[in-house]
Parts: C-alpha cells; sequence; structure tokens
C-alpha cells in the first residue's frame, strides 16, 4: 500500500507539469490521496437533479471518473458505490457489499452507463442511502462520502444534520460543488475547506482526465476469466495475450491488459513475456520490471518468482534479508610468530601464512640441525598457505611456533639454579649458586640461545676455607689447628686467655668465631684482647682498741703498715678512708673508726683492706662547783621560790649531757620534810661517765618566844601543823587586870 500511495502522488507532480492544476483543486485531490494507501469503501452521491441538467451531469460523471482514477479500485483496496438522486436515490453501483468480480474497469463502464433522471433535490435522502450502504463497509475500511451536487436541496431535504452525525461517526465526507453552487451547503457537509471544491470550468476537468488516463502507470492488476476483452491487443482480435501472461484491468486505469505472469517480465502480448534474468525476480503479475535480488544475492535459475529464490553469491552466507560475506574465526599471529600479511582479513578466498620469530621453528624444532647450520628456519615462510572456505573454516592446520630448547641444565652439586623458565627453552636464563660453605666456579648466568645452546661456562661449587686466626702471648685460641691450619666452613673456633686474664671484644665476649661463606671468619673487624682480671692482695694489721689519753678526747696509735703483692705490679697502697690520714701515728677520736687501705695494680685493677681504732672514754665528767645545802626561813607554810648559783661540770670529750630534778627558781615550804628537798645534777659524758652534784634545800618556820603563866593563872599551849596554839585563863575568882582586852586564842 505504501508503494501505491507514492505512485499517486508521483502522478501529480507528472501531471502538473503537463496541464497547470488548480490550487484549490490541487489541495482537494491532495487531500483524497492521503486516503489511497488505506482500505477504503467509498459512496459516490451524484446530484441528477433538474437544477443540474442533462449537460452538466455528463461533466458530473467525468469529475466522478477523475476522482476514481485517484484511488486504486479493487476488493483489497477501495469499493466503491455509486448513487445518483434527485428525488429518490438510486444505486447504480455498490462494490462494497458485492466486490466478487468487480474492478476499475467494471466500474468505470457503469459510470458511463448511468442516465440522467432530473427531479426535485432531496440531498438528505442521498445521505440516509450513503449511510445505509457503508453499513455493509468493512470494520479496518476508511468510511468514505463525496457528494457532487450544486447544494440546492429542497426544503426539508437539508442534507447538513444527516451529514454531521456521519462526521461525527468517523465518516469522512468530501463534497464538490457544481453548476449554480449553494456554496454554504456544500461546505457546511464537508469534513474540512480542504475536503471541498467548487466544478467551475467543465473543459479544465475534461483536459485533466484526458491527460489522467494517459499518464496512468497501474501499480495492481485485478484478473479476469474474460481473456477476450484482452483481443484488441493483436490483428488477429483473438489469443492475444502470451502464453505466460493473463488478462487483468488496472486498478488505476481501469483498462484491460495483457500482464505478464510472476516470473516473467514485458508488455504481455504474444510472445513478449519473458524469464525473469537470473538474478531478479518479480513475485506477482504487473508490468513492471523484474526486481534485482539485494547486493551479494542471485538466483539458481531464471524465472524467479518470489525473493525468497534469491540465495546468496558462492562465498556468502544470508543473515536475514542481506548476504554477508563468509567470515572464518580470526586467525591470531601463533605464539612466537607474526601473521603474513600482518593484516590477514578473515573472510572466504583469503589466504594467510606465517613466519616465526627468532628462536621460535614452524610446528617443530630439529636441536641438531640448529646446532649446526646458520640458515635457520625463522629465516623461511612455511610451504604451506591457509584460505579461508565457503564453510567458514581455514584450510590446513592450525599455525604453530615451536620455541627453540637447550638442553636440560642440571644445579651443581652443593647448589642450585633459578631458572626464568622450567623447559629450557630460548631466552631462558637460569642463575646459579652455591649452598653456604660453598663457592661458584664458572658461569653464574647462562642463557639459552636461538641455536640450542647455552651461553657461558658449566658451573659448579668449591668449598670454602678460612685462613688460620691469630695469637698471641696472652691470646690463645682452641682447638690449636685453628691458629696453625685452614678451617672449613661452619667450623669454630674459640679464643681464650691465659689464667688471670678474660677476652674483651665489644661484640664477641665469649670468643666464638666461625667460618662464613664469604671466607671470613665471624668475627673479623672486631677487636679482641686478653684484659687482666686478677685483683691485687692486700693485708690490713689487726683491729686496735686504747683508752683516751689523760684529759685529752682522743689517742695516739701507731700501726703496722699492710702488706700489697699483685700478679703484675702494684702501682700505689693508699689510705682511702677516712680522709686526711696519710701513715701512721694519727690521733684518733674517741669511738670505733674504720681505716681502709686501697692497693692499685698497674691495670686499674684495685683491692682494699680495713682495720678498727677504737678510743675508750673512761674519765668521767668534772664537777667544778657544786652549791652547799640551803636553809631558808619564811613566815608562813606555803610555796615559796628558792634560787642557786646553777652547779659547773667539765668533761674531755667536752660533751656531757645534763639532768637535774630541780633548777634555781623552783619553789619550796618549811613543811617539807622528806626527799622532795633534796636537789641533785647529774653530768653524763657520751661514754655514759657520770658525776653528781647534790644539796639540800630547806624551808624553816621562825621560832616563838616563850611567856610564862599570868599570875593568878593559867598557858596552855598546843603543837598543830602550822605552828602553835595557846589560850590564857585566870584561876577562880580573878580576873585580867585593866579590863584588858584578852583573846580566848593566840597562834604562832
Amino acid at each position: 500500500m505504501l508503494f501505491i500511495a507514492f505512485a499517486c502522488f508521483t502522478f501529480v507532480a507528472v501531471l502538473a507539469e503537463r496541464v497547470p492544476i488548480d490550487e484549490k483543486l490541487g489541495t482537494f485531490l491532495g487531500t483524497l490521496e492521503r486516503y489511497a494507501p488505506n482500505p477504503n469503501d467509498v459512496v459516490f452521491l451524484l446530484d441528477e437533479s433538474g437544477s443540474i441538467g442533462a449537460a452538466r451531469f455528463e461533466h458530473v460523471k467525468l469529475f466522478t471518473e477523475l476522482i476514481v482514477r485517484r484511488l486504486p479500485v479493487s476488493s483489497e483496496h477501495t469499493r466503491v458505490a455509486i448513487v445518483t438522486f434527485a428525488t429518490e436515490p438510486r444505486t447504480h453501483v455498490n462494490y462494497i457489499r458485492d466486490s466478487l468480480g468487480n474492478n476499475m474497469c467494471t466500474l468505470l463502464r457503469s459510470i458511463k452507463d448511468i442516465d440522467y433522471a432530473a427531479a426535485w433535490t432531496h440531498t438528505k435522502e442521498a445521505m440516509i442511502e450513503a449511510r445505509n450502504i457503508l453499513r455493509s463497509a468493512r470494520l479496518n475500511s476508511t468510511k468514505i462520502i463525496i457528494l457532487l451536487t450544486d447544494g440546492q436541496s429542497n426544503d426539508g431535504h437539508n442534507p447538513v444534520s444527516v451529514a454531521k452525525e456521519l462526521k461525527n461517526n468517523g465518516v469522512i465526507i468530501f463534497s464538490v460543488g457544481v453548476a449554480d453552487v449553494n456554496v454554504e451547503e456544500v461546505k457546511d457537509v464537508a469534513t474540512s475547506l480542504d475536503h471541498m471544491y467548487i466544478l467551475s470550468d467543465f473543459s479544465y476537468i475534461e483536459t485533466v482526465n484526458k491527460h489522467l488516463i494517459n499518464d496512468t502507470v497501474e501499480v495492481s492488476w485485478d484478473y479476469t476469466k474474460d481473456t477476450s476483452l484482452c483481443n484488441t491487443y493483436c490483428d488477429s482480435g483473438t489469443d492475444c495475450c502470451d502464453n505466460n501472461a493473463k488478462c487483468y484491468c488496472g486498478t488505476k486505469g481501469g483498462q484491460y491488459e495483457c500482464v505478464c505472469n510472476a516470473g516473467h517480465f514485458g508488455s504481455g502480448h504474444k510472445h513478449q513475456c519473458h524469464l525473469c534474468p537470473k538474478g531478479t525476480y518479480k513475485s506477482d503479475a504487473s508490468k513492471q520490471p523484474c526486481t534485482p535480488c539485494p547486493e551479494n544475492f542471485t538466483t539458481s535459475a531464471e524465472g524467479s518468482s518470489s525473493f525468497s529464490d534469491c540465495i546468496c553469491l558462492n562465498g556468502y552466507r544470508r543473515h536475514g534479508n542481506f548476504c554477508k560475506l563468509i567470515e572464518c574465526a580470526k586467525l591470531s599471529p601463533p605464539d612466537g610468530g607474526v601473521l603474513v600479511p600482518s593484516r590477514c582479513e578473515a573472510t572466504y578466498g583469503m589466504k594467510c601464512t606465517f613466519k616465526c620469530s627468532e628462536g621460535f621453528c614452524p610446528y617443530s624444532c630439529n636441536a641438531t640441525e640448529l646446532q649446526n647450520t646458520n640458515d635457520f628456519p625463522w629465516h623461511h615462510l612455511p610451504t604451506q598457505s591457509r584460505e579461508c572456505l565457503e564453510t567458514g573454516k581455514w584450510s590446513g592446520v592450525d599455525f604453530h611456533c615451536e620455541k627453540v630448547r637447550c638442553p636440560i641444565l642440571e644445579h651443581p652439586s652443593k647448589g642450585s639454579h633459578n631458572c626464568s623458565g622450567q623447559d629450557f627453552t630460548f631466552g631462558t636464563t637460569c642463575q646459579f649458586r652455591c649452598d653456604k660453605g660453598y663457592e661458584l666456579l664458572g658461569s653464574e648466568s647462562r642463557t639459552c640461545l636461538s641455536n640450542s645452546s647455552w651461553t657461558g661456562n658449566p658451573s659448579k661449587c668449591r668449598e670454602i676455607y678460612c685462613e688460620p686466626l691469630k695469637t698471641n702471648n696472652l691470646l690463645f685460641v682452641k682447638p690449636m689447628k685453628c691458629s696453625k691450619e685452614n678451617m672449613p666452613y661452619r667450623f669454630i673456633c674459640q679464643y681464650y686467655c691465659a689464667k688471670g686474664y678474660n677476652l674483651t671484644s665489644p661484640t664477641n665476649a665469649d670468643g666464638i668465631n666461625e667460618c662464613l661463606a664469604d671466607k671470613k671468619w665471624s668475627q673479623t673487624g672486631h677487636k679482641i684482647s686478653c684484659k687482666d682480671i686478677s685483683y691485687p692482695n692486700i693485708k690490713c694489721p689487726e683491729s686496735i682498741s686504747v683508752n683516751t689519753d689523760l684529759g685529752r678526747p682522743t689517742a695516739m696509735v701507731e700501726w703496722m703498715l699492710p702488706n700489697a703483692t699483685d700478679n703484675i705490679h702494684v702501682s700505689t697502697v693508699k689510705i682511702k678512708q677516712p680522709p686526711g690520714i696519710t701513715k701512721p701515728p694519727y690521733l684518733f677520736p674517741i669511738n670505733t673508726t674504720k681505716v681502709v687501705y686501697e692497693a692499685t695494680d698497674v691495670s686499674g685493677l684495685k683491692s682494699t683492706c680495713s682495720f678498727s681504732v677504737t678510743v675508750y672514754d673512761k674519765e668521767p665528767p668534772k664537777v667544778l662547783y657544786c652549791p652547799s645545802d640551803i636553809e631558808v626561813y619564811h613566815d608562813k607554810n606555803e610555796l615559796i621560790p628558792v634560787i642557786w648559783k646553777e652547779p659547773e661540770f667539765e668533761d674531755n670529750s667536752g660533751k656531757y649531757s645534763l639532768f637535774n630534778n630541780k633548777k634555781s627558781g623552783s619553789e619550796f615550804s618549811w613543811t617539807d620534810k622528806t626527799i622532795s628537798n633534796i636537789v641533785y645534777y647529774n653530768a653524763t659524758d657520751p661514754s655514759g661517765n657520770t658525776a653528781v652534784c647534790k644539796f639540800v634545800v630547806k624551808v624553816k618556820p621562825y621560832s616563838c618566844p616563850y611567856y610564862n603563866p599570868p599570875a593568878n593563872g593559867v598557858l596552855t599551849c598546843d603543837t598543830w601543823a602550822d605552828g602553835r596554839l595557846c589560850s590564857v585563863f585566870c584561876h577562880e575568882g580573878y580576873e585580867f587586870v585593866g579590863n584588858k582586852n584578852v583573846h580566848k586564842l593566840y597562834m604562832c
């Protein structure tokens, strides 16, 4: 259908070059052509009322024919019904209901045969008739009404209301005004202004229609069994179509013609249908040439009638509607080689080979030949190439470059090797090393060459020895052979010193040396020597005990000098403590003094000895002054302070401590008659020697005078704690003289 629509628009363009197309007519026809590709059911309503007239009615039929030619009429595409109307509608053609055997040819003939009635203009009834006819239309078709009228409908028969209903139900209405047109009615009926045309120049329509008939290019055909309809194309007037042709009606032009069958091309006339050439096909009866198969397609024979007959050319494979050049799997360069050419195309018919790089042989290597030639295989291409076959496979065997191998290298005894590969192929490098205690002789590194031989010399391992260790008159080594012979790797020797000496080293206090893999002793470079460890022997005299010199806090002491010896030599003997003593005799204070002597030998080693000097103080302190006993009188029996001069002492040590029970100013009373009246001062020196000063303090009451009893009287006295109490009495019959005031009690 898309192809048909394209052909219609092309026609308008061609026609426009020959006949000037009225702009409104072009718009009208262009609008109509938009529906051409679709399945359509079209009802033509032709006004045959008296206002049209017979002459104009012929032009109406002619314009109808022009419009019909814009649509491909067939049972598959556009089905047409033609109704004329005046007072009553008359249906002349109804292909919508009866499509079988009807086509453009029968339709055009039917249009020519329509007669003219002339009566009233009942357009509404015609529109209703069209609605009834469209009820038989196909469900998937576009429903179209094409009205050709002067728009002069009689009162009560205006079609606008029915047209509005139809348009609301999806019916497309074209309206064409003819004769004395009522433009408003024609416009109101049409779907849009583009669906409307006013026909005024009838001669112009004749010209357009004539050119349309001559220039129509058919795009589809309707078969007719009546072959006599095509007998106008030969002189004999019978059997004019070729044996490979049939009689068809063109769905656009409405002409009967001989049309070649599928798989054939030509005019269709007798002897004018030919087989489609190889590589082309024609799938139906048409006047079109055979269609070429797509690029890289062909057909197996002439006369192909379907695209499915198109097959791919040799070397191509079909992918949908395309033929793609057969491709083989892309060849990759073999390991150790390159493709020739380097960009080897993996498509049908292409040939490729390969070349191996240095150190690689095509397919396999022969070590003996490689070692005895200068013409190496990687200088040549293989004798056979590979070709991409129509099966999509490559001919021959897969490309392969074998890497050159060298003889297997064994690791040396007491050693090992580390190789960059385990298969000893070209480029493999082996590094050799010996176990600890062994040194490598020969090549440290060997590489496999392209001629299957190794670089360098054979490698072996030899045991390592260290030179004898050095000794002197103090420094020895064990076993003794360590100082006389070369010692093997890992052998251990130990330095030691003469008696009285110790090894000294910042890193090797135990003196052990081990022979290392670098042929050096483990302590090479570190100083080792013997250090004197024998301290001097010194003996001091026995400890000494003496008393202080009389009246002095010290004693002058003499002693024997100590005796000092050493394994080398004693350099000094001196008193280390107490400070200040250098030699005997020496005044030592009261107490025990430790005397320490220190002997130092030439190595700086020091020893000490000591003895004690004890000075005893057996002299007690001396009493320089001690008060005599003290008597003090007081008139009352109460505590009073008593003052005395403090006692004085001295001691040969110059130190003493004083303890006293009373001090000057202490209080006493005359009633004290106990030990508390005794005052004592004790002076004790640091050695415990003591001196005592003791005296008594007595406080006494004054003595009361004695009075004789009065004459003719009596005196009675009594002693009490604080003194005496006396009372005076006159004998009976006497009284004191002079009426003196005599106290009853007198107290002293």
